[in-house]
């Protein structure tokens, strides 16, 4: 927090950008989206933009927190554009789909999440994370379609992927869905 505040009472807001980048991670997963918001807000989109996984922390929280028009912005949405039907890289599918469904879009989501693929081998703490929330979101989508079965294997995933990227906040939502397929 110090060290963001002097970059960024400092005006050198690439450095701040820098330190925002290094500590992103760790503040998402933990749930600290509202540090990640503040923090954002002090810098111009355009610095985000240039860190394609701040861009990607930063749009989490924001999607989080329902700051719909600030995540247009840090995607760099003009008017009615459609960022979630726009071609996309694997590494955004995770958080467009997270986008959706706060944008109370199920059917988008759930159609995003389908494109999402699992890749176990070395992975990276936020990777993890975003792919464990990805699987939380893809047992739901099981639940709703009564596929029980596909859904545990699905926690199960979300499980080790929380456990691999050290991930409590999507870890939190893993129990939920457990305890949700529990009470079906």
């Amino acid at each position: 927090d110090d060290a963001m505040h002097h970059a960024v009472s400092a005006n050198d807001l690439s450095f701040a950008a820098d330190i925002l980048e290094t500590w992103s991670d760790k503040l998402v997963f933990d749930g600290e989206l509202s540090i990640v918001e503040r923090w954002y807000d002090c810098l111009p989109a355009e610095e985000v933009r240039k860190r394609p996984a701040l861009q990607r922390r930063v749009a989490w929280a924001l999607a989080f927190l329902r700051q719909h028009n600030k995540l247009k912005t840090l995607m760099g949405i003009v008017g009615d554009d459609d960022w979630l039907h726009s071609e996309a890289s694997r590494k955004e599918l995770p958080v467009r789909s997270m986008v959706a469904i706060c944008a109370d879009n199920m059917a988008q989501a759930f159609d995003t999440i389908c494109r999402v693929q699992s890749e176990a081998s070395s992975l990276d703490h936020f990777t993890a994370f975003e792919l464990a929330a990805a699987a939380n979101l893809d047992a739901f989508r099981y639940l709703t379609l009564g596929d029980f079965r596909q859904a545990d294997l699905r926690l199960a995933a979300a499980q080790a992927l929380n456990q691999k990227g050290q991930a409590f906040f999507s870890g939190g939502y893993t129990e939920s869905i457990r305890g949700l397929s529990m009470m079906l």
